[in-house]
């Protein structure tokens, strides 16, 4: 175990500088991969403030020939607008601290085995960055930053929740009323009555998808082979659908215990994301004898179409009255 008066606070801020230098794609790498709503929703990239999206689906473009023009209802356009936020890795090391950890041995000399030491640091920075990132998606809540004191990763942005909160309260969406609470008894039962509620030109939509977070799964899960684990079409891959639905169900991560249940068509829900624009920067505090390097990103979520006010038949979203928004609506 090497003496504390050995660890040079230069040689410690050189080897993550260099390793930094050397293997900055593999970092980013590291960060892109601890990030599970990548593998869920379509990633925009290279947005650094905000992102306005003019897209719409169309549910039918294809008619028969005829020789008047046959116009099949009027196209509404409503452009969504979507703030891109900042957030940040700002750490200090002390080095002195580290004699008493794994990386005390390789600090003092320039052996092999240190890239490999860093590397575990960096990358277990990277992963923590990565799943506060999309925690702070789905539950995050934007706080404006005060000049000089650190936010939270879950001020940074709103999240899922809060901008579905958002569209309740412009009165985009109109949440659906379940007749009951969801319970592990009945929730597949109640996820099947909320897609009936979805008007019949999206709900047998092929692309049309449910999501929800896992504890709203597992009550699912639960409820469903109670109901229908018993009969002879049980299958498990049956139970990834809404009840003889192909309305796939997909997973969200970090939803704690909400019981929000969207459905809208796959794709709608976009990551906006900006990949880190800044070098880890490095400073060593002299007297303080600290180590600080920081990262920073712009990240953000949002939908494609969502709908138009006071208009529920033009919605394109749809989730039931769950508890963010009762708890979140004056008078819910």
């Amino acid at each position: 175990m090497a003496d504390s008066t050995k660890i040079n606070i230069k040689r410690v801020e050189e080897l993550m500088l260099n390793f930094h230098l050397t293997r900055y794609p593999d970092l980013l790498q590291k960060y892109r991969d601890s990030r599970k709503l990548r593998d869920i929703f379509p990633t925009v990239t290279a947005i650094k403030d905000k992102v306005v999206f003019t897209e719409m689906e169309v549910g039918e473009v294809a008619q028969a020939y005829q020789a008047k023009w046959t116009p099949k209802g009027d196209l509404n356009l409503v452009p969504e607008e979507y703030q891109v936020r900042y957030m940040k890795v700002d750490k200090t090391i002390d080095p002195n601290s580290l004699r008493q950890t794994y990386m005390a041995d390789a600090i003092p000399g320039a052996k092999s085995v240190e890239h490999e030491v860093v590397r575990k640091f960096y990358g277990s920075i990277m992963e923590r960055a990565g799943r506060d990132t999309d925690n702070a998606l789905v539950n995050g809540k934007y706080v404006a930053p005060t000049e000089g004191t650190a936010g939270g990763s879950l001020q940074m942005v709103d999240g899922l929740k809060e901008v579905i909160k958002g569209f309740v309260t412009k009165k985009q969406i109109t949440p659906f009323t379940m007749s009951a609470d969801m319970d592990d008894t009945n929730a597949c039962l109640i996820v099947r009555e909320l897609w009936e509620q979805i008007p019949e030109a999206f709900r047998y939509n092929i692309d049309l998808k449910c999501y929800m977070f896992d504890s709203t799964w597992d009550k699912y899960t639960q409820s469903y082979d109670a109901n229908y684990g018993t009969i002879r079409d049980f299958s498990e891959e049956k139970r990834h659908f809404v009840r003889n639905t192909d309305c796939e169900i997909v997973r969200i991560p970090y939803g704690g215990a909400s019981d929000m249940v969207v459905f809208t068509i796959d794709k709608n829900i976009r990551l906006i994301d900006n990949d880190p624009n800044d070098a880890f920067n490095f400073e060593v505090e002299k007297e303080k004898r600290m180590i600080n390097y920081m990262m920073d990103w712009a990240a953000g979520i949002g939908f494609v179409i969502v709908g138009e006010a006071e208009k529920p038949e033009n919605q394109y979203v749809w989730c039931n009255n769950f508890d963010y928004i009762k708890a979140s609506i004056p008078g819910a």
